[in-house]
């Protein structure tokens, strides 16, 4: 694995993080193109499918956690105690 591969790779798992935060991951995200690209399908699938699993298993989504001066809302992540 090159340093490219490891920066791209930490570059996608970072937007899987955050689309799974506002309940948008899906491997057709425009915002996921761009590894998909970068990655062959069978490593883009295989990275998609291990990271979307470790989320669900892993993280419950906390809704409305903050809201800035304009009124934007925000979620956070907050790590399941099995």
């Amino acid at each position: 694995m090159t340093i490219e591969d490891k920066r791209q790779l930490e570059s996608m798992l970072s937007m899987m993080e955050s689309l799974y935060c506002y309940e948008q991951l899906t491997p057709d995200s425009r915002y996921l193109q761009e590894y998909r690209e970068y990655f062959t399908e069978q490593v883009f699938e295989l990275i998609y499918r291990t990271e979307q699993t470790r989320l669900k298993e892993n993280y419950t989504i906390k809704h409305n956690v903050y809201t800035d001066s304009e009124g934007c809302t925000y979620n956070s992540l907050e790590p399941q105690t099995n």
